[in-house]
């Protein structure tokens, strides 16, 4: 918690717009000014952050376990020698099962995980715009600590029980949240820190922060509407798996009302085949991803909405 603390209050640092002075720092790239500054002092930070979570963390978190278990297998073991000594005991122990073993380990908790990816996320995002080089680096270390989580799970933790929930909350909204606010703080970094812009006016500026912003919030909003989180392929089987539940559930059955009485006379007997499964029922093909498909859907709607929007304004629409 005080490194985490520390750390939010130095990049609060870094990031505050210093108080405006002629003064010019030296470097052998030549002058930088105080806009500039501020970008190195981001990715300085930065850097350090990422450092430390690709080794120390890391490292930290994969034998901290081990040795806590270790210690607490010592302490059991020295007490059962000394009251074995003590009462002039020598007794045979079982080894223990795998279920006692487990019992020793820490517990894996699911709010530990996700607040490190939280955190993580926060940090490769909300700066980006300073060191672009913090998202490699970000995925290196991320790619460290899925061994190192699949490391722990299966040697220095019990084995998870899963739990019931209706959705991802709250972790869906936070990264949301975030986001949003890393889209906004690489766009006043850009415009309002860096050098690039430093000879428009703060009007200038402000307008062109929300044309970017309104430009970059339509643009996710387009890309939700046509591609949904949830396609509708999907909801329809979602639908029917309810339907299906419903009807087991209240032992309803579907049969038709066709009467096979007329039939019944005139029919010839024929050798009667059973086969493994139902010919009826064909099974649905597995939903797959095509970019190709879904950029000429998306073309084709487009033309079709053009041509409507013709039609209704009195335009001659072009076959």
């Amino acid at each position: 918690m005080v490194l985490r603390i520390w750390l939010e209050r130095s990049m609060k640092y870094a990031i505050n717009i210093k108080q405006r002075t002629n003064i010019y720092i030296s470097t052998n790239r030549g002058e930088v000014d105080e806009g500039d500054q501020c970008f190195l002092d981001i990715q300085a930070q930065l850097g350090i952050f990422v450092l430390f979570r690709l080794f120390v963390s890391n490292v930290f978190e994969h034998f901290f376990p081990k040795i806590r278990l270790w210690f607490r297998s010592l302490s059991s073991y020295d007490k059962m020698t000394f009251e074995n000594f003590y009462h002039g005991q020598v007794l045979e122990l079982a080894e223990m099962s795998a279920t006692e073993q487990q019992a020793k380990k820490e517990q894996h908790r699911n709010f530990d995980q996700f607040d490190e990816m939280l955190l993580t996320h926060g940090y490769a995002t909300l700066f980006a715009v300073t060191s672009p080089w913090v998202c490699t680096a970000t995925l290196l270390a991320v790619l460290v600590e899925i061994w190192v989580d699949m490391r722990s799970l299966l040697d220095s933790r019990q084995r998870p029980f899963p739990t019931q929930a209706r959705n991802n909350e709250p972790w869906g909204a936070a990264f949301e949240i975030y986001g949003v606010m890393a889209a906004l703080t690489n766009v006043l970094l850009l415009i309002f820190t860096s050098s690039q812009y430093s000879s428009w006016t703060i009007t200038e500026k402000i307008v062109f922060f929300a044309f970017l912003e309104h430009l970059i919030f339509g643009a996710r909003l387009f890309v939700q509407i046509i591609f949904p989180q949830v396609p509708q392929a999907v909801e329809v089987l979602s639908l029917k798996q309810d339907s299906v539940v419903h009807r087991c559930l209240e032992g309803i059955k579907v049969e038709s009302n066709t009467d096979f009485s007329l039939f019944r006379e005139s029919r010839v007997q024929e050798d009667v085949q059973v086969f493994g499964y139902d010919l009826l029922e064909t099974d649905e093909a597995d939903l797959t991803l095509s970019l190709r498909d879904s950029g000429k859907s998306m073309y084709q709607g487009v033309i079709d909405e053009v041509g409507t929007l013709r039609v209704n304004i009195g335009m001659p629409v072009s076959k």
